[in-house]
């Protein structure tokens, strides 16, 4: 489980919690990324974007606190990994090392610790906490192993072991045998005959009478051979078995932690995805007109190759754009803070029909009508209400009218 998804998680917390985030901040980013279809990344997009708005200092001070946790944890772990190869190595010159403690600590315990953790994997990480401790218990028991090893091999090279097996059970040289070949079987293709009958058969102890037997000291020197055996047993289910079920589990973890990421932000996606519906109030107003004359408009279109919006940012036209369901290939914004060279760098590219929005509050200006008469094409020019809201009929007339006293035939007010 990557660090800086779990970092992610702790910041889309914060970001649920400010109230400055508003569904058309949200809904920009989906209209300015449609080819994002992916969940997981339209949450990591917006997250970048308003990763400004996160106290850094507060996100690192929690992932430090649970960087130095895991830290003590893992000396820990090592720790008790010395500790328990002294413990199973323990030899006073008397008493041999059974083997049989040694198999189970490195075989029978890996092996139900794997079992349990795939457990644990399916049903007890369901949040970030659970997430977070089972990766670093992988960890810790790997390391633990590691370090049981590297004590292993330096207590068998510093001191003169011998290995026996002993237990109550009626288990015969060959029964014990065939189970040393079944626990081999992972590195037999490679290094076959680790264990043999012999060796079997000549370490088989019994505590009765307190004393070895002249068979076992006479054959001291091959006892010995059993640390290969040993050694390949913590490679193979302490250290392998692990580091490939960590490797596994990583993935599923960084599944299931995007997984908790994309369901605890769904009300974002909800956001990014979804058009802004805004009520439109179909109650006329009354006309303050003086003359009589009515003026008509067109309908607007669904499709332009440029749309442009007089000092109206261009986040803001995908916005109105997508609240009337219009498609365009070409998106600028004029006028207002752009100097006459930008808006005629603009307007010279354009080679076909153009739609224009303008606020519909807003009174015609000579600026606005100098940048329509560099516009070669015909001209829909659609007056946009307060919020993005259609224009009242006052508003439409109004420009309707000005539009008529121009008396340019390329251009046309629209309306829904």
């Amino acid at each position: 489980m990557k660090q800086s998804n779990i970092k992610s998680y702790f910041e889309l917390e914060v970001l649920l919690k400010n109230k400055n985030i508003d569904r058309k901040n949200n809904r920009t980013i989906g209209l300015n990324n449609p080819n994002i279809k992916s969940n997981s990344n339209l949450i990591k997009l917006w997250i970048d974007k308003n990763r400004y708005r996160v106290d850094n200092n507060y996100i690192h001070e929690k992932l430090n606190k649970i960087n130095h946790t895991t830290k003590i944890a893992f000396v820990i772990a090592f720790i008790l990994g010395v500790i328990t190869s002294i413990g199973l190595l323990s030899y006073n010159g008397n008493q041999p090392v059974n083997i049989l403690y040694f198999i189970f600590v490195i075989v029978i315990v890996p092996i139900f610790s794997i079992l349990f953790s795939t457990y644990s994997l399916i049903y007890f990480t369901k949040d970030i906490t659970q997430l977070i401790v089972f990766q670093r218990w992988q960890y810790l028991t790997l390391i633990f192993y590691i370090s049981l090893f590297l004590s292993f091999m330096l207590l068998i090279t510093t001191q003169d072991i011998a290995f026996l097996w002993s237990t109550t059970l009626n288990i015969s040289s060959n029964e014990f045998y065939n189970i040393i070949s079944i626990i081999s079987y992972p590195w037999s293709l490679i290094y076959n005959n680790l264990v043999s009958l012999e060796l079997i058969e000549n370490s088989q102890y019994y505590r009765l009478g307190g004393e070895l037997n002249q068979n076992i000291v006479a054959n001291a020197s091959l006892l010995g051979e059993w640390w290969k055996f040993l050694a390949m047993s913590i490679i193979v289910y302490g250290i392998s078995l692990r580091a490939i079920f960590i490797i596994v589990s990583n993935k599923i973890l960084n599944q299931k932690l995007s997984n908790l990421i994309n369901i605890k932000a769904s009300n974002i996606l909800n956001e990014i995805k979804t058009p802004i519906i805004t009520t439109i109030s179909n109650k006329s107003e009354e006309s303050l007109d003086i003359d009589k004359k009515e003026y008509q408009t067109k309908d607007i279109a669904t499709q332009y190759k440029y749309t442009l919006g007089y000092a109206i940012k261009e986040d803001e036209i995908l916005n109105i754009n997508d609240l009337l369901n219009i498609e365009a290939i070409n998106i600028f914004s004029v006028g207002g803070n752009n100097s006459l060279e930008e808006d005629f760098k603009i307007t010279s590219q354009i080679d076909n029909k153009v739609l224009i929005y303008i606020h519909s509050w807003e009174p015609p200006t000579m600026d606005f009508l100098d940048l329509l008469e560099e516009i070669n094409q015909e001209i829909d020019i659609y007056p946009i209400g307060v919020r993005n809201r259609q224009a009242s009929i006052k508003e439409i007339d109004m420009w309707s009218r000005w539009v008529d006293e121009v008396g340019n035939s390329r251009l046309v007010v629209v309306a829904l």
